[in-house]
């Protein structure tokens, strides 16, 4: 048992009140501790009739690591979207920060595959890591697979490698149209554009409703042409927009992405 309690009456977190078969244990997560807080621990034994020993003395430790990341936030700049952050005053000074992204909100930061509560297993959501307190996370130019997502966490790593626990996600606007469309298309030739859209999976909940264990509250995209000439044709739920020019000039296009919500953008 771990609590920050004498009388032990309330465990620290469940996932320390635990029974294991081994002589040692290992705190299955990181930045599970705040630092400046002292914590005690304690054992019992069972023997293979059932019966429990007496508790054994109380133990105490206390935690030595970075605090999260302060006022994690999404700041527009020309041509993409900016991660911020504070670095925490409190416990030992960050060096590096590791940056998570997700289109899943509340999501668990993982730097291998892991398994998904209501999408199975799934790829690691770590995008990278920098010395800087701000990154470039949204872009036309992709350069790794968890750029332009719904939602960011940062976690601060001290110059012993222990992390904190991760920040609070930074939300992005959302739909957020995140590619660049071309700007110019040859008569005769077939013209082709699919649009990159933010867009929320939604809550992975369990909910006392019809579905039960799933994704609540997940975006669902669709398109339309607000202004365009009549040679272009648009998918409606892709966003794809293709056709062939037939004679030159100048077009203005308007693309505009709903969700059910009531939430749209325009490119």
């Amino acid at each position: 048992q771990v609590s920050r309690r004498e009388d032990f009456r309330i465990p620290y977190r469940p996932a320390y009140d635990v029974v294991i078969r081994d002589r040692q244990w290992c705190v299955p997560y990181t930045g599970m501790f705040a630092p400046d807080t002292t914590y005690r621990w304690r054992v019992r034994a069972r023997d293979r009739r059932g019966i429990w020993s007496e508790w054994s003395p109380v133990w105490t430790f206390r935690w030595e690591g970075p605090r999260t990341p302060l006022d994690v936030r999404i700041e527009p700049r020309e041509g993409g979207m900016l991660l911020r952050w504070i670095s925490n005053p409190r416990g030992t000074r960050p060096v590096v920060y590791d940056i998570y992204g997700s289109d899943e909100k509340g999501f668990s930061v993982h730097k291998d595959a892991y398994v998904s509560y209501a999408r199975g297993r799934v790829p690691a959501n770590f995008l990278a890591r920098t010395t800087d307190t701000e990154m470039l996370v949204v872009s036309p130019t992709l350069s790794h697979a968890n750029m332009n997502k719904c939602y960011y966490r940062v976690v601060a790593v001290d110059a012993n490698g222990t992390e904190s626990i991760c920040s609070d996600f930074a939300e992005m606007p959302h739909p957020h149209f995140w590619s660049q469309p071309p700007v110019t298309a040859r008569v005769g030739s077939p013209f082709s554009y699919r649009p990159g859209v933010i867009h929320s999976l939604g809550d992975a909940q369990h909910r006392y409703a019809p579905k039960g264990n799933g994704f609540w509250e997940s975006e669902e995209l669709t398109f339309s042409l607000r202004k365009a000439p009549v040679w272009l044709k648009l998918d409606a739920k892709t966003g794809t927009l293709t056709g062939t020019p037939d004679t030159p000039g100048k077009y203005h296009i308007e693309l505009e992405a709903k969700t059910q919500f009531g939430g749209s953008a325009v490119q």
